[in-house]
């Protein structure tokens, strides 16, 4: 992974990025509804350095969601991630 991207994931907390749909937090993540399935329990488990969806399998880092969630390329992941518009 290169240098760049590693720094980001370290400075990106995924919690921060995904709206709040129905959240509760506990002491090492955090659940939600997820916003890529009609969700109707919180099967979402975010955690500060990724998210892991136990219903329908989506998962990955903060890059992941925004590029998913926001349907953008690779290379726009570093604006949202650093709190710039789209």
């Amino acid at each position: 992974m290169r240098k760049d991207i590693k720094e980001l994931l370290a400075t990106c907390d995924v919690r921060l990025l995904i709206p709040e749909r129905n959240r509760h937090s506990y002491t090492t993540y955090t659940s939600d509804r997820c916003p890529f399935h009609d969700d109707t329990r919180n099967s979402l488990l975010i955690y500060q350095d990724g998210f892991n969806c136990q219903a329908c399998g989506a998962r990955g880092s903060a890059i992941d969601f925004v590029m998913r969630y926001y349907d953008l390329p690779f290379a726009s992941h570093r604006r949202v991630c650093k709190g710039s518009s789209l």
